[in-house]
């Protein structure tokens, strides 16, 4: 919502809603048939939008700046947003990579930002931007170290009350780049799987990270069934750094 109005603010590149011909800044009127108010909150908005692959949801919106109320009929698809919603390149050797969060396939998605911005547009530095990245997948965090520091370095490990949660995680693979000067951007939401990332890379002193303190959250977690079908979710093990730092 800004000015009370349900605003568009971003339209995803190859999906539905781009392929109709929406555009940020379209203000939300009505979706099969029913008036978006301006009491209604993004939520119960999303409720409407959202339905079964393959379904059509008609959309009304008002395009401000003399635009005029349009019409859109949109097949609903299954929608994946990149982890890596952009890189690009910051000066004429600096490139600039943000992901902003760990899915399944974030590391692969920041090797291909990596090699797109080395071989084709000539980077010889890297800015990595883990800024609001709450964290995510264990083995993606593993993978994206990796990128930069050799087989065989220890990346990462947990360590519990009990010795079946004491685990090690090392790079698997070749470096990609393992000699790139790097600088990681952190702030107040980056957490967990950042932390690893960015905590381990300056504990190899493969990076300087930059930015202000982070979340602070990193625990390894099981549930617990109990009465009354209800589960009590259990912290077993917590996660340090390459150096033993640990990150809760």
């Amino acid at each position: 919502p800004i000015d009370g109005q349900m605003t568009i603010i971003e339209v995803y590149d190859g999906y539905p809603a781009h392929e109709a011909g929406m555009m940020p800044g379209d203000m939300v009127r009505d979706v099969d048939g029913r008036a978006v108010e301006p009491s209604m909150d993004v939520e119960a908005v999303s409720d409407l939008l959202q339905g079964e692959s393959g379904s059509a949801v008609n959309i009304t919106i008002e395009r401000p700046y003399g635009g005029g109320t349009r019409e859109f009929e949109v097949e609903r698809t299954k929608v994946r947003i990149p982890a890596v919603p952009y890189y690009g390149m910051l000066d004429d050797r600096t490139g600039y990579i943000y992901l902003s969060k760990f899915t399944r396939g974030s590391a692969g998605e920041v090797r291909k930002a990596l090699m797109a911005l080395r071989d084709s547009a000539g980077m010889e530095q890297l800015v990595l931007d883990l800024r609001g990245n709450g964290g995510g997948l264990l083995n993606e965090s593993v993978s994206i170290v990796n990128l930069f520091v050799p087989k065989g370095t220890e990346i990462v490990s947990t360590k519990g009350k009990s010795d079946k949660w004491n685990k090690s995680y090392v790079a698997l693979g070749r470096a990609t780049a393992p000699d790139l000067p790097l600088v990681v951007l952190i702030d107040g939401q980056s957490a967990s799987a950042s932390e690893i990332v960015s905590g381990t890379l300056q504990d190899l002193d493969r990076a300087v990270i930059v930015g202000m303190e982070s979340f602070g959250k990193g625990l390894v977690q099981q549930t617990k069934d109990m009465a009354f079908n209800t589960r009590l979710k259990v912290t077993v093990a917590k996660y340090y750094t390459a150096s033993g730092r640990c990150i809760q």
